[in-house]
């Protein structure tokens, strides 16, 4: 090596060259040479661009990296991170089952969707989809108008109704009426020139009554005496009873105009006598 200058041996120890120590920069010549290390200096610049700071970094300044296929399982010592890692996996299956398969499928499988609140009119441009969704609302406003309220209403304000023409006959059933009876007189001895009156017979809810009997006096007239308030009583001259000339029997069946009935005799043949009385209505 030379006082001035870097020797550079050839083949055979032959010196090719002298680069002088002072010289700044080194000359090629070569133009293939010089397109190479162009193209070298680029790539170094691209790669130094692409290279963060020395230290931790914001995410913007940070090289994403990606682990090996075959790096296998990673274990996570730190417990909090398990447990985020776990509410992590949890949630994400969650969403998963929440989440439909791709394509059309049934309504079971779909996500229901809902217009927003402050979305306002939609508006439809296709005439015909105009037209039909006008049908539409004058139908529904005159089927409103043919609905009745809820609850009972007058005939004015309900909604007719028939059999089917092909109904066929209807099986009515009905309630058995029973018989109830209140004896009025049972083998009563009435004195001469005395009275007998029976006690009263509630008939609430009652239309027609039969007051049936016999007393030992042929001709007799047995009084039916009505009242409002089971206190005034007051004869009925409208009707007509009387005993028979030979067995003495009496009955009678008459519409019930009033809430209480009794069953009067008097006794004026001069000789005791003998009566007995029935009140039957049907309820």
């Amino acid at each position: 090596m030379s006082s001035t200058g870097v020797s550079i041996l050839g083949k055979n120890g032959s010196v090719l060259e002298a680069i002088n120590s002072s010289s700044n920069a080194l000359s090629v010549s070569d133009s293939s040479a010089q397109g190479s290390l162009s193209t070298i200096a680029t790539e170094i610049t691209s790669v130094d661009n692409k290279l963060p700071a020395i230290g931790q970094n914001a995410k913007s300044a940070s090289v994403s990296v990606a682990l090996a296929s075959d790096m296998g399982t990673l274990s996570v010592s730190d417990s909090a991170s398990q447990s985020s890692l776990s509410t992590i996996a949890t949630e994400i299956t969650s969403v998963d089952n929440k989440l439909p398969a791709i394509g059309q499928n049934a309504k079971s499988a779909s996500v229901s969707v809902t217009i927003a609140s402050d979305q306002g009119a939609l508006s439809v441009s296709d005439s015909s989809a105009q037209s039909t969704l006008s049908t539409i609302a004058a139908e529904v406003t005159s089927l409103d108008n043919k609905a009745p309220n809820l609850g009972q209403a007058a005939k004015t304000a309900s909604v007719p109704v028939v059999i089917a023409s092909d109904q066929g006959n209807l099986s009515v059933t009905m309630g058995s009426l029973s018989a109830n009876s209140t004896s009025a007189f049972s083998s009563q001895s009435v004195s001469n020139s005395s009275t007998a009156t029976s006690s009263a017979v509630d008939l609430q809810a009652v239309r027609e009554v039969s007051v049936i009997g016999n007393v030992s006096e042929t001709g007799a007239e047995i009084e039916i005496l009505v009242s409002a308030d089971d206190s005034n009583y007051y004869k009925r001259t409208d009707l007509s009873l009387f005993s028979d000339f030979s067995s003495g029997d009496f009955a009678k069946a008459f519409m019930v105009n009033s809430r209480y009935l009794k069953v009067k005799y008097v006794n004026d043949s001069g000789s005791p006598k003998v009566i007995s009385a029935v009140v039957v209505h049907k309820a």
